[in-house]
């Protein structure tokens, strides 16, 4: 039984050991990994090095010391943008953190000023050009993070089509000036033709609408308006075809002559559609969609404690108009009030009329001109985006603030600075009875100069400053300080050693008759453009004395003069010299060197 016993243990262990080493061999075998599908923007060559860079990725992952372990991997194009972009795969991240410049790495043929985008495994190539055909070369040693690097160049064919059509109106506004604008600017690409469509929206329609600025749909994707663009209200005024003069692959920009193609505008607001020519079928088309409203009336509202103010004026003149009837206009399309603007364009809606609730909430101003013009300001829409600007202003850390600024920005050594600070309190009164100084201070931050300020004429301090002849070049700032409170204002200017390009040069003379005899002096005066006097700048003058074809305007056609004397053209050197202090240099002409 014992005998029995360990026979069977050892036939089970055999078994065991059998499955393990029969698990190991399965557990390192791979199935071929299925080619994975190519997406809209990659071409069937760089999927199919893909497939091949697949096997030396793994072999990467078993052996990171491998130096073949940076691969090329595949391309892919991105031609949504004005120029194409070529974006190269790696198996990698890129290096770039020593300063190593990639396309110093790439040959393209044709030649093309690249520019790089790198991101991860990825580099986006710029500088290339649509309908064009490349061929790239990534040279050996373009390396990756860990130092691995390419042992070989790689040669790659890269086709770029044509850019995609595309539809799109300038601007983001709904406002075209009635009187001046020449129409409706509409942007394309690879367009020779537009189907224009132009429909109208009454003025009794729009407190249910909300007038904006439209979408454009690129080649490719669907088109929604619905309610956006009032399909169930609007009425179709104008359709037709609109020529476009273009290049390919250029953005062109066509005018469409609105005015002239619909006439006399009625109130209201007017829907403009601009697509590619397609067939009923094609739903893909590129196209744009705009709300436009053709006016010359410019309303600006006020609103405060008492109620609402709008003052109206001309778009064209800036001109206030007089006598246009002005509607607020509620939720549920009923008018709260109606006025008609006074002399100075304005009028005023009491705050009574502005506390509606749901239905009776005041929804958008209508404007009525007295020659035919419409405009319509609409509360539901948001004010004027100002958040890309500074508009924030600069916090005043004390009860005195000061405007500090410079006559100009930049000087040269040996020049005089002029200083200007305007002293003013909380609310913006000018402050004259207060004493301090101005720092004036060198590019490395020492102290140059401080002049004491005893009193200001109406709130402001004038100071000059010699810039010395030594002067460092760079960057200097000065401070004022008020005693008692300390910095409440500087300003930089710069002290460079420079001669700019452009003068500014003019000639003084007496523009009576010059005679054959005596010397007839002139003065030349010159300024840099950036405000100081061309001083120490060396002149040259030269004469030309021509027939004045008709010396007495009043006695237009007749000739004066010996009928036997024949008189040339003759060119006179005028000499030279230095220009003084204020930019002037004095010389004079004669004819007596003839």
């Amino acid at each position: 039984m014992k005998r029995q016993s360990i026979f069977i243990t050892a036939i089970l262990s055999l078994f065991v050991l059998a499955g393990w080493v029969g698990y190991s061999l399965l557990g390192n075998l791979e199935l071929p990994s299925k080619p994975r599908q190519a997406n809209n923007h990659t071409e069937l060559q760089g999927q199919t090095e893909n497939i091949e860079t697949n096997t030396l990725a793994k072999q990467v992952r078993q052996n990171p010391t491998n130096a073949k372990g940076f691969a090329y991997e595949g391309w892919k194009i991105d031609n949504g943008g004005e120029q194409p972009q070529a974006c190269l795969n790696f198996t990698q991240d890129i290096d770039s953190s020593d300063g190593l410049k990639i396309v110093d790495y790439i040959r393209t043929i044709p030649q093309a000023k690249l520019t790089a985008d790198i991101s991860g495994h990825s580099v986006c190539l710029s500088g290339l050009k649509f309908g064009q055909d490349y061929q790239l070369t990534l040279l050996k040693g373009l390396s990756g993070k860990n130092g691995h690097a390419l042992v070989a160049d790689k040669a790659i064919e890269i086709s770029f089509g044509d850019r995609p059509p595309f539809v799109n109106f300038v601007g983001n506004g709904v406002i075209l000036p009635r009187i001046g604008a020449q129409g409706l600017a509409i942007e394309t690409v690879n367009i020779d033709s537009l189907d224009v469509e132009i429909f109208r929206v009454g003025d009794r329609m729009l407190a249910r609408r909300t007038v904006q600025t439209g979408t454009a749909t690129p080649e490719g994707q669907y088109s929604y308006e619905y309610s956006n663009a009032a399909t169930e209200v609007r009425e179709s005024i104008w359709k037709g075809a609109l020529p476009v003069d273009g290049s390919p692959n250029t953005l062109t920009t066509t005018i469409l002559p609105l005015n002239d193609l619909v006439g006399e505008l009625k109130p209201g607001a007017y829907i403009v559609n601009a697509a590619r020519p397609h067939s009923n079928d094609e739903y893909q088309a590129a196209r744009a969609w705009r709300w436009i409203i053709s006016t010359d009336l410019a309303m600006t509202t006020y609103q405060s404690d008492a109620g609402l103010d709008i003052s109206l004026r001309s778009i064209d003149t800036a001109r206030s108009v007089i006598k246009a009837r002005i509607d607020l206009v509620a939720q549920n399309n009923e008018i709260l009030g109606s006025a008609l603007s006074d002399k100075n364009g304005r009028v005023h809606f009491a705050k009574a009329l502005l506390q509606g609730k749901n239905a009776l909430r005041p929804r958008m101003l209508m404007a009525y001109g007295t020659q035919g013009d419409y405009a319509v300001l609409d509360f539901n829409r948001s004010p004027l985006d100002l958040s890309a600007f500074a508009i924030g202003g600069r916090r005043v850390q004390s009860d005195i603030d000061a405007y500090v600024f410079m006559d100009r920005g930049v000087y040269r050594p040996g020049e005089t600075a002029h200083l200007t600070s305007m002293l003013r309190g909380k609310f913006g009164k000018a402050l004259q009875e207060r004493e301090g100084h101005i720092r004036f201070f060198k590019p490395n931050g020492i102290e140059f100069r401080k002049v004491r300020f005893t009193g200001s004429n109406a709130g402001t301090v004038l100071q000059k400053f010699s810039v010395p002849k030594s002067a460092p070049r760079g960057v200097w700032w000065a401070s004022v300080e008020v005693d008692g409170i300390g910095q409440v204002g500087r300003t930089e200017f710069s002290v460079e050693d420079f001669v700019p390009q452009k003068l500014k040069v003019e000639i003084k003379i007496d523009r009576s008759p010059l005679r054959k005899t005596g010397v007839r002096n002139f003065e030349i005066s010159s300024q840099f453009l950036y405000g100081a006097n061309g001083a120490g700048l060396e002149a040259e003058g030269e004469a030309r004395i021509r027939v004045d074809p008709n010396p007495f305007p009043k006695l237009k056609g007749y000739h004066f003069g010996k009928i036997d004397e024949d008189f040339r053209e003759i060119f006179l050197n005028l000499g030279g010299g230095t220009t003084d202090g204020d930019g002037i240099l004095e010389l004079g002409i004669s004819l007596d060197q003839e």
